[in-house]
Order: C-alpha cells, then structure tokens, then sequence
C-alpha cells in the first residue's frame, strides 16, 4: 500500500485536509480528530486496521507530539466490551433453542452434567524397592 493510500484510509491525505480546513493550526486539529475517530471505530470494530506504511509512521513519528493517554485507552476498553456486549446478546437471542435434549439438572444446578468417574485406587502392594524395578 502506498503512502497516499494510507493516508487517504485514515482520512488524513493533504487534499482532504486543505479542502477542509484553511490554516496549517486547522489541519493539525482536523487531523487529529480524525484520527481519533477512526481508533474509536477501529477499536468498536466499525473500521478495519489500516497497515501505517513506514515513510508515513516516520513522518508522523517525527512531526506529531504523540503519547499513549490511559484514559484514552480506558474510554476506548469501555466502548469496546459495551459494542462487544451488545453483539453477543444480539446473537444469543437470534440463536434457535437447542434442539438436544439437555436433561433434568443436575449437581449444582448444572443441567445435563454428567457425573465424572470416579478415580481408581492406586494399586496395593509394596511400593518398588531401589534397584528392584
């Protein structure tokens, strides 16, 4: 993937930002939030990962002040487990009824568990004397 390609997934290629936004103040700021915008959606799964090529993660590593925000990652794990919560309960109650019979319950209020076997007693005898195996 080119440079321009990557910049134009993450919504961050020059034209975009000119056409946008008039100072240089502006297309930083423009930036950053849509940059924010696309981690957001990435991390709720409504975006897919966009592969940064290395000319473009140089330049950004050089020219932006970026640092790792706890509460960003914080906000960003909430929406997440929220937008994954959601989902599952989505399909669990678009999921049909099993259609296997799952038996009266049973210990612990377990339905259609099966009690494990239980363990052989070890073997009697005398136990293997040094050097008589």
């Amino acid at each position: 993937m080119s440079r321009t390609q990557t910049m134009a997934q993450l919504g961050v290629d020059p034209k975009s930002l000119a056409d946008s936004a008039k100072t240089p103040e502006a297309r930083e700021k423009l930036a950053a939030a849509r940059i924010n915008s696309y981690m957001d959606k990435l991390v709720t799964g409504q975006a897919q990962f966009v592969q940064v090529v290395q000319p473009v993660a140089a330049v950004m590593r050089e020219q932006a002040d970026a640092h790792v925000n706890n509460a960003g990652l914080d906000r960003a794990l909430q929406k997440a487990v929220k937008e994954y919560a959601a989902a599952d309960s989505s399909r669990r109650a678009t999921q049909p009824a099993s259609a296997v019979p799952m038996g009266p319950p049973g210990p612990a209020g377990a339905q259609g568990a099966v009690p494990s076997p239980t363990p052989e007693p070890p073997p009697t005898g005398a136990a293997p004397q040094p050097g008589n195996r």
